[in-house]
């Protein structure tokens, strides 16, 4: 690879007028073939003096859910898988909260790392971090002196 370990990200509109279940199909495919380490995803809304206010909002409510929730449930198979490929690794996390005796901050790809505070911890200081459980959404790890 030419970037290791580059973290990808996109946004998504679903159910912009007149999208078809094909077209959406083709918008659930394209995650699972570029597997992005996050997506955010949106149902369309019209936004005032846009040229997509002016078209018929044809795509109903619950479709946009449903579509929602598919895109949602297939991006979290696709970031756990993601995640798991960190586990076993050290990484250098930006603190961004230690209190309580927990930490919790990002790696250089924007992962979020959470663990067990290590004493003199502080905000704003990088430490080094033993990953030992991935999920979708986060890692989790040991602090290392």
């Amino acid at each position: 690879s030419v970037v290791a370990d580059l973290s990808v990200s996109t946004d998504v509109i679903v159910g912009y007028p007149g999208e078809t279940e094909e077209q959406f199909q083709r918008t659930l495919d394209l995650l699972g073939e570029i597997k992005f380490d996050v997506v955010h995803i949106q149902g369309f809304s019209p936004r005032p003096r846009t040229t997509a206010a002016r078209q018929p909002d044809d795509v109903s409510p619950p479709e946009k859910k449903r579509r929602i929730n598919v895109l949602l449930d297939a991006q979290r198979r696709i970031a756990e898988d993601a995640n798991r490929r960190w586990l076993g690794r050290t990484v250098e996390v930006l603190l961004e909260r230690a209190e309580d005796g927990a930490f919790s901050g990002r790696t250089r790809q924007n992962k979020v790392v959470v663990g067990a505070a290590p004493l003199g911890a502080e905000v704003g200081t990088v430490r080094r971090v033993h990953v030992e459980q991935a999920t979708a959404w986060q890692l989790k790890g040991q602090a290392l002196n």
